[in-house]
Formats: structure tokens, C-alpha cells, sequence
């Protein structure tokens, strides 16, 4: 409920928002000061273009929320646990988002989306939680149409788009990466690290036999 209440707060504040100085456009993140890049990259998702965007993305958070909470325990647990989830997914979609939109330019010479590009909402974030509770262990999603829970976000934005096709596809996968990245880069680094230590056991048997 935190995270909706600052995105309501935004979407009421008196005076408004000018989108232009908030938007999230790649050429301004880089190019532009580092005080502009920085609030680019994290009060853009806090800002809605207008009630049924502001409605949609709630409705995500909404969904996506209390699997996350639940899977870490609920309380305040839960809500710390759904707060990490947003605070590091957030700055990792719109890094990704920002990223291809420049590397886009650099290898392919489409230069459109970096110069011309400009997101608000927290559909990136609302789709990187939507894969963290699809993997949480507490959401039963996509067992009734016979599908593994953990691709159903995948397939929620496909529909989506095929739905509402205007939708920045861009944001949305950014936003799916981020949450993959979340959930499964601490377990490669786990893997990774006890190879690495069962690698040097036997390593350092092998030299003490030889000695």
C-alpha cells in the first residue's frame, strides 16, 4: 500500500507534473546533467500520464504485492521484502530500458527510440514484480490454464500487447528482464561461488598429497 500511495500522491499533487522534465528518454539520461539523469531514471516511475494509466499499473502492484509479501512472510517482513524487490528492480529496468535504447543507436544506427522516447508509469516495475511473485512459491497463476507460473507474466504482456499494441513493448521487457535478474542472478552467484570452493578443496588436497 506504500508504493500506491506515493503513486497517487504524484498523480494528485497540486500543479501537476510536466512530463517533458520527468520522462524517462534515453538521450537525456546521458546526455543531459547528472541531477536530471538521476530523476529520470527513478521519479519517472512514479508519474502517470493519466487515470487509466495510473489504474492500470496499481492494478499490477496490486496483484503482484502481496504474493511477494506472503512469500517473505508478511508483516513487516513481507513489506520490506516487497520494498527491497521495488527499490532494486526499479533502477535495473530503466538502466535496461535506457541501455538498449543507446546500444540500439550505437550497433544499428536507429537512433528513434534513444532521441525520441520518453516512458512514465510503473509498468516496468509492475512487470519485474509480477515475475518475482510469479516465482515466489505463493502465486497459483497460470495453473488453470495449464501453464507454469513462472512464464505467465511473459505471456500476461504478450496479450497485452496484442491487446493494447500503443503499450512502450520496450518498458515491459525491460521490466521482465529485471525481474528474472532479480530472482535468479543471486542463484547462478551461489552456484558459481560453491563450485568455485568445492574446485579449491580439492585443489588444496591434491598439493598437500603431493607433498
Amino acid at each position: 500500500l506504500g508504493l500506491v500511495a506515493v503513486n497517487l500522491a504524484w498523480f494528485f499533487r497540486p500543479g501537476g507534473t510536466d512530463l517533458r522534465a520527468v520522462a524517462l528518454q534515453p538521450y537525456a539520461v546521458l546526455e543531459r546533467p547528472p541531477r536530471e539523469a538521476v530523476t529520470r531514471l527513478l521519479l519517472s516511475a512514479f508519474i502517470h500520464s493519466d487515470a487509466e494509466h495510473l489504474i492500470s499499473n496499481m492494478a499490477s502492484l496490486l496483484s503482484a504485492g502481496p504474493a511477494i509479501e506472503a512469500a517473505a512472510g508478511g508483516g513487516s517482513e513481507g513489506a520490506s521484502a516487497l520494498l527491497h524487490a521495488a527499490a532494486i528492480t526499479l533502477p535495473l529496468a530503466h538502466a535496461l530500458y535506457v541501455g538498449s535504447a543507446w546500444a540500439e543507436r550505437r550497433w544499428y544506427g536507429r537512433s528513434a527510440a534513444y532521441h525520441r522516447d520518453g516512458g512514465v508509469g510503473f509498468s516496468s516495475v509492475g512487470c519485474a514484480l509480477a515475475v518475482i511473485a510469479a516465482n515466489s512459491g505463493s502465486s497459483g497463476v497460470g495453473s488453470s490454464v495449464g501453464l507454469p507460473p513462472e512464464i505467465m507474466p511473459v505471456v500476461q504482456v504478450a496479450v497485452g500487447h496484442l491487446v493494447y499494441p500503443r503499450a512502450s513493448l520496450r518498458a515491459h521487457v525491460c521490466g521482465l528482464a529485471a525481474g528474472f535478474m532479480f530472482v535468479y542472478a543471486p542463484k547462478v552467484f551461489r552456484a558459481f561461488r560453491r563450485r568455485l570452493a568445492r574446485r579449491g578443496w580439492r585443489g588444496r588436497g591434491r598439493r598437500l598429497g603431493g607433498e
